[in-house]
């Protein structure tokens, strides 16, 4: 949400073109020339300095007010970019989050489903020991098993570490969210404070998109 820092002619009041220099006041040759001409006109028939220099003054402060309302602009320029990153920030994090939750339950599901066949194999084993009268051929299975049994297990520890990195990632993920959820609040202050300064009404078509993007934002976080 770019805002434009206009400038208006103090003649007219329309608005100055984008091309027009910095240190160009009216719009046209004939808005200055008619200041001009209205300025003599006042001197010419003002029998009193004190409303001349009245009107003089009010002129510098016509000209205060416009470059303070280009400040005002500017400022609020750098506030909706800072606003464009923060949402960006927050919807990558989110995403992120999302992602890493997903690929824990499955990972996690995973070492959960190579430890019950593990155990099926070890209870398989014992049984077939027991009642297997054939030393030759129970000797070679309990090797056999023994042999799957130790590759489970090392399938086991890796599959342990990689749920030890995942948990990490997601405590990581989270701390990282709870700190764009501060910097969410500080907006949410932000956009409270323009919609009260203006009454929910902003001139600016800048300005009243923010303060929509911040009703919708606010009725999808209470609904």
């Amino acid at each position: 949400m770019e805002h434009a820092a206009k400038r208006l002619c103090p003649s007219c009041g329309d608005e100055l073109s984008e091309a027009a220099l910095s240190q160009q006041k009216y719009c046209s040759l004939t808005c200055r020339e008619r200041m001009k001409k209205r300025r003599r006109r006042l001197k010419e028939g003002s029998s009193e300095p004190a409303e001349l220099q009245r009107l003089q003054a009010v002129d510098r402060h016509v000209e205060k007010l416009q470059s303070d309302y280009r400040k005002l602009l500017r400022r609020f320029e750098a506030r909706d970019r800072k606003i464009r990153r923060l949402e960006h920030a927050l919807r990558r994090a989110d995403t992120q989050l999302e992602a890493v939750a997903h690929d824990q339950a499955l990972r996690t599901r995973a070492v959960r489903d190579e430890l019950a066949a593990s155990r099926r194999e070890v209870a398989t084993v014992k049984r077939n020991w027991s009642i297997e009268a054939d030393a030759d051929r129970a000797g070679a299975m309990v090797t056999d098993l023994r042999t799957r049994l130790a590759v489970a297990n090392e399938k086991y520890s890796e599959l342990a570490m990689k749920y030890r990195e995942l948990t990490d990632a997601a405590k990581y993920a989270a701390a990282e969210r709870k700190h764009l959820q501060g910097i969410v609040r500080q907006w949410d202050s932000m956009c409270k404070r323009l919609n009260t300064a203006t009454g929910g009404r902003p001139r600016k078509e800048a300005d009243k998109k923010v303060l929509a993007t911040w009703k919708q934002f606010r009725k999808l976080v209470h609904s």
